[in-house]
């Protein structure tokens, strides 16, 4: 399509000037493509599709309620009835998170890397013992003298115990790797204990059994070691045993600092009860947001994320390519302070479901000599038959104005760095409601720091730190969650997380009754089963109604129908007239006006065809219809008209929108 136009656009000739549009698209409509998730070789993944050339933020908000998601400039949402892998919009509460155990050890090796330990050889060894003893202990912080003295009277154990019988199986093998942690068991905790080894697993490959009784050849030897009273620690007899060795730490022993917890940036001398040796270097982790902008040492970071990561070949990462991915944005940025014009969200839903509406009518018609059932069966039919009118901003409640926070509204890169060096990038939007995690790429040096998931942990506290500014900004939104696709699963461990269901657009939990089932069914399903009758606003067709003539139930549900479809056809068709056009000529806005404004002054042919073009896109586009400017090139308008006959030309249409977007 055309070039968005380089100066304010002007207002058609005539005494009524229009509103003055936020953003502008060109529209694409529906396409295939092949798909990077279940990585097909045919065409399965199917998406309606837009190029965004300026888009409000406020627009940009409503549009991600609504399905929709950008790679740059480029606006798409998956045809969830159509396409192979079905990606649901995924958010959570930021007030409301709780972090696992998992995700705060992610803090806890990050915090003793900091203060000069816990590299990859310690991360690798803390990965081993956790598989092998359970996970059912957490890492002791770096420094701990108590953990050191454990660690050192276990392995001096071991060697004195080397002779006991059955304890040593191979004799010839290399040690056990030992690693003391902080107790958590209940059991452990109750009887007193500060810290675990669970060596004797490691020693019997999990077995709990045969730990049990190598652990018990390892207390006769602890119990005497001088070396370990000196130190401060005792070993406990208790504690539920389970091939766990137990010990209490006193006071002065254990006083070591624990890993910061979830939103600190940790700084260097921070902590003094966490220190470490003076031989050892603090470091320091500092995040930076800016504006999205090329930056050539982020680029250099990317390709190598991507070559290790994903396996990339390195020939084929260019600059214009990542910047057309992570760089550009149609994004209009809002400064600190700045009012923005918002659309509020409302649970109304944009997709049908066919097979509910035949079932319903099946049941109807099979049960109506019953009339209790065929009562119930035609407020099924008559609430399944009802299609709501295309959302306008007035439709869902209106506007509210959101007030941006001090980095402002708009696309960001967050640069974090230790000791100065560039270790990972995170690519967000910020928006009046969310902030909108696009990207997280990181230096596959820094693996055993887990800077992914750190990345999503730090996101979500800077979300909530910034509602302080912008009492508005409550969710952090992880783009998609694909339920077919393990990979994308992970999301879901942030908790409580919601996906929107598109039938109702309520948001729901991915915990509730029968989410899960709906999202392994290989057909497609509403996520929200609490809504009743299912909202049908996608469906260009007119209501299938099946009526009995001598039935004078299924005539009133009939007449119902007919009366509530000509209510959404009239407000759809002022919905449509009162969209925004943006006529293009060459490269050149030559006008901006409402569609029924634009329409009057066409031929009949390319007028209708651009009205059922609209039509698309108001239904997909939901309420922020209302203040996007829909760009259609003049000499495309008069060739659709004339040279595209019939309404069977728009899949040819749609296959050469498809080329020309492939081939960009």
């Amino acid at each position: 399509m055309s070039s968005p136009p380089t100066a304010p656009p002007p207002a058609p000739s005539g005494s009524s000037e229009p509103r003055r549009p936020s953003s502008f698209i060109d529209d694409h409509g529906a396409y295939s493509s092949t798909c990077g998730y279940c990585s097909s070789v045919a065409k399965t993944s199917r998406s309606h599709g837009v190029s965004a050339h300026v888009l409000s933020v406020g627009d940009y908000q409503s549009l991600i309620d609504h399905g929709w998601r950008r790679s740059g400039g480029w606006l798409y949402r998956p045809e969830l009835k159509e396409t192979c892998c079905r990606a649901y919009t995924i958010r959570l509460e930021t007030e409301k998170f709780a972090p696992t155990r998992g995700q705060k050890r992610v803090e806890r090796k990050l915090e003793a890397y900091l203060c000069g330990g816990g590299g990859k050889d310690a991360a690798d060894a803390d990965a081993d013992a956790a598989r092998r003893g359970g996970g059912k202990s957490a890492d002791a912080p770096a420094g701990d003298a108590a953990a050191t003295a454990i660690e050192a009277a276990v392995r001096r154990a071991l060697t004195a115990a080397g002779s006991t019988p059955g304890l040593i199986t191979d004799p010839t093998a290399p040690p056990p790797s030992v690693k003391a942690r902080r107790a958590t068991a209940k059991a452990a905790t109750r009887a007193g204990a500060t810290h675990q080894c669970g060596v004797a697993l490691v020693l019997r490959r999990g077995d709990a059994v045969a730990a049990e009784a190598a652990a018990a050849a390892l207390r006769d030897v602890l119990g005497a070691d001088a070396e370990l009273a000196r130190a401060g620690v005792e070993l406990v007899r208790g504690g539920g045993g389970g091939g766990f060795l137990n010990f209490k730490a006193a006071a002065a022993a254990a006083a070591a600092g624990g890993g910061g917890g979830v939103g600190e940036t940790r700084a260097a001398g921070s902590g003094a009860s966490d220190a470490p040796k003076k031989s050892e270097k603090k470091k320091t982790l500092t995040i930076s947001t800016a504006p999205s902008t090329f930056v050539r040492e982020e680029f250099d970071l990317y390709v190598r994320y991507q070559t290790a990561v994903h396996g990339d070949d390195p020939s084929s990462l260019s600059k214009h390519g990542y910047a057309r991915f992570l760089v550009d944005s149609p994004l209009t940025r809002a400064e600190a302070g700045e009012g923005v014009a918002t659309t509020r969200d409302a649970a109304v839903g944009w997709l049908r479901v066919d097979s509910e509406k035949k079932d319903a009518e099946k049941k109807y018609h099979e049960g109506k000599r019953d009339a209790g059932v065929s009562a119930s069966s035609a407020r099924d039919v008559q609430g399944l038959n009802h299609v709501q009118p295309i959302q306008t901003k007035a439709s869902v409640g209106g506007e509210f104005v959101a007030t941006a926070p001090s980095c402002g509204f708009g696309a960001f890169h967050q640069q974090y760095r230790i000791d100065g060096k560039l270790v990972a990038v995170g690519v967000v939007d910020v928006l009046p409601l969310s902030v909108s995690s696009k990207y997280f790429f990181w230096d596959p040096e820094y693996a055993f720091l887990s800077l992914g998931k750190l990345g999503v942990l730090r996101e979500i506290a800077w979300t909530r730190s910034l509602r302080a500014e912008c009492p508005t900004l409550r969710w952090y939104y992880m783009g998609y969650y694909i339920h077919t696709c393990p990979k994308m699963r992970y999301k879901a461990e942030y908790a409580p997380s919601e996906l929107r269901c598109p039938v109702t657009g309520r948001w729901v939990g991915i915990d509730e009754p029968g989410v899960v089932a709906a999202l392994e069914d290989d057909a497609f399903r509403p996520l929200d089963r609490r809504g009743g009758a299912l909202k049908e606003t996608n469906d260009e067709d007119e209501p299938e109604t099946t009526t009995n003539p001598g039935d004078a139930t299924a005539t009133a549900t009939a007449t119902a129908t007919a009366t509530a479809t000509a209510l959404v056809a009239s407000n759809d068709d002022a919905a449509i007239d009162a969209t925004i056009i943006g006529v293009v000529s060459g490269r050149e806005l030559a006008q901006l006006a409402p569609l029924g404004m634009v329409a009057r002054s066409l031929p009949q042919p390319p007028a209708r065809r651009l009205r059922e073009k609209v039509r698309a896109w108001r239904r997909a586009c939901g309420p922020a219809g209302d203040g996007i400017a829909y760009l259609s090139q003049m000499d495309h308008l008069l060739l659709d008209g004339y040279e595209y006959g019939s309404d069977d030309d728009d899949d040819e249409e749609g296959e050469e929108e498809e080329e020309d977007m492939d081939a960009e």
